[in-house]
């Protein structure tokens, strides 16, 4: 189908992005750490609205420490 199509058009075009500036693990624990799960939910849609290589690196990175500390129902939301 169409998205299938589109997915394997741009399938390994995207260039490799290491984890920088605040997609650091430590701040990323720690926005988890303080904000309450309606604030997670927003940060996911608002990470998932940026544009970007770094914007897929951080989310990554962001459902991977909810899943970790908890919050798996908001990391579906993040996968």
């Amino acid at each position: 189908d169409a998205a299938e199509r589109d997915h394997l058009r741009w399938a390994g075009k995207q260039g490799k992005a290491t984890i920088v500036g605040t997609a650091s693990y430590k701040h990323t624990l720690h926005r988890v750490m303080t904000m309450s799960p309606v604030a997670l939910l927003r940060r996911v849609n608002a990470i998932e609205k940026a544009c970007g290589k770094f914007a897929v690196v951080k989310m990554r990175l962001f459902a991977r420490v909810l899943c970790l500390e908890g919050h798996d129902d908001v990391a579906a939301d993040a996968t």
